[in-house]
């Protein structure tokens, strides 16, 4: 199966592979990759869903600016947050707000992660079919999700896209296999019965994780995600994409640990990968 071979050594700047980048600069290297595979330089990942958003260029910035990145919340950090707020261009607000809110969404303080998703909701009520709006609607499903608010997390990621549909940019600003969240979602809610609408968001997805072939974490999901599937529907294609998604895996030894398409496969998945990779 093609999809899940090992792609050609990529390479940088000047020839320079990607070991060599990473090694030389890690910090420079992890935005390089955020900004050529459209991703956030902040991991969104979760037990069934480990992908990652856009990447921002304001984010990108270091050491200024940072009363749109605050790591905590409270009263203070809010009412400073609005201030600063007010004195920026109107057009560019959302996307401050958005930035404000991923930063919050990595905190270990489930009321501080809250307060990530009241910002995102507040995006997309403010920016309706645009950029942010459609960025913030993925990010707000992939939290959900985090939380273990599947029904949540479903709906938001079907007005996700919804507004790729309604925008004249289509998925620009998501991570561009939003179907594919949506498939592992409806996956862990465990309810077989929908085993066959899982099966075609994969297929409308698969061009798009084709495309995305470096990013070995977003083919390892596809991979898993086809492999349960197949395994409900007792498809004979299971053991093979078990195992494929089992080798695509195993590279995650051979990438940069400061590689964001770098697979991270879990003991569960990898206990339920070798049972089907074995027909069992």
């Amino acid at each position: 199966m093609a999809l899940y071979a090992r792609q050609p050594p990529a390479t940088g700047v000047a020839g320079r592979s990607i070991r060599a980048l990473s090694a030389a600069n890690p910090e420079a290297f992890r935005l390089s990759w955020c900004r050529r595979a459209g991703t956030t330089a902040k991991s969104d990942g979760y037990a069934a869903a480990a992908g990652t958003v856009r990447h921002d260029f304001l984010v990108a910035q270091s050491g200024r600016d940072d009363w749109y990145r605050s790591s905590s919340w409270d009263v203070v950090t809010a009412a400073e947050f609005e201030a600063r707020l007010k004195r920026t261009r109107v057009d560019g607000r959302v996307q401050y707000i958005r930035i404000q809110a991923t930063h919050l969404l990595d905190s270990q303080d489930p009321e501080v992660r809250q307060a990530g998703r009241v910002l995102l909701r507040r995006v997309i009520e403010a920016d309706q079919v645009g950029t942010e709006a459609k960025a913030a609607s993925e990010q707000l499903g992939v939290s959900l999700a985090q939380e273990g608010q599947l029904a949540e997390a479903e709906q938001a990621l079907r007005e996700t896209l919804r507004l790729c549909v309604a925008s004249p940019i289509g998925a620009s600003g998501t991570s561009g296999v939003v179907e594919l969240r949506l498939a592992e979602v409806i996956l862990a809610g465990g309810d077989q019965t929908r085993v066959d609408e899982v099966a075609q968001l994969l297929r409308s997805v698969e061009a798009a994780v084709q495309a995305q072939g470096i990013m070995r974490n977003v083919t390892y999901r596809f991979l898993l995600a086809s492999a349960r599937v197949a395994d409900a529907r007792k498809d004979p294609t299971a053991e093979q994409l078990a195992s494929g998604a089992l080798a695509v895996a195993a590279e995650s030894t051979s990438l940069p640990r400061e590689f964001l398409g770098r697979p991270n496969m879990s003991n569960e998945e990898l206990v339920q990968l070798t049972r089907i990779s074995k027909g069992r």
